[in-house]
């Protein structure tokens, strides 16, 4: 992730984060489920808001959300509906090496569990692939780790 990005990150996330703590990379998306319905409410209410008092624009719940990825952690947060790399909430919170995410279907998913709608974008993919490659690097590494200390016990 570029300097600049990692930095508007830290800020955003800076009164959620450990002291020392630092931002490795971040996926922004949605959340993954009820989009469909979400979409379809929200057009409704639109199209009926224009007949009658013309065109205004609708306000939609907080539905941002985003993986971010620390030296320590990953976190799921919600995200500012009104500032972007404004993290209001941690929704969860895993230690790095003991997490595993995955990118199907442009959802991710940490542990399997709360799907993170990214899109299409090429470069929210992108975003993505990079915060799995460095999770899972991270969970790989853990277990290289474990792996090796059990057999150190086993010689032993």
């Amino acid at each position: 992730m570029n300097e600049k990005r990692t930095a508007k990150w830290q800020a955003g996330t800076a009164t959620l984060l450990e002291p020392g703590e630092r931002v490795i990379t971040a996926a922004p998306g949605q959340k993954a489920e009820g989009m469909l319905a979400l979409i379809w409410a929200a057009s409704i209410l639109e199209s009926v808001a224009e007949l009658v008092v013309g065109s205004i624009p609708v306000p939609l719940p907080s539905r941002g959300r985003a993986y971010v990825v620390t030296d320590r952690h990953v976190y799921l947060c919600r995200l500012s509906s009104t500032r972007n790399h404004k993290v209001e909430e941690v929704l969860e919170k895993r230690r790095l090496g003991e997490a595993s995410m995955e990118f199907r279907r442009n959802r991710l998913t940490l542990d399997a569990t709360n799907p993170v709608y990214v899109g299409w974008l090429p470069a929210a993919r992108r975003w993505a692939r990079e915060a799995v490659s460095e999770v899972n690097a991270h969970a790989s590494a853990s277990l290289n780790i474990s792996q090796a200390r059990s057999e150190v016990r086993v010689e032993s």
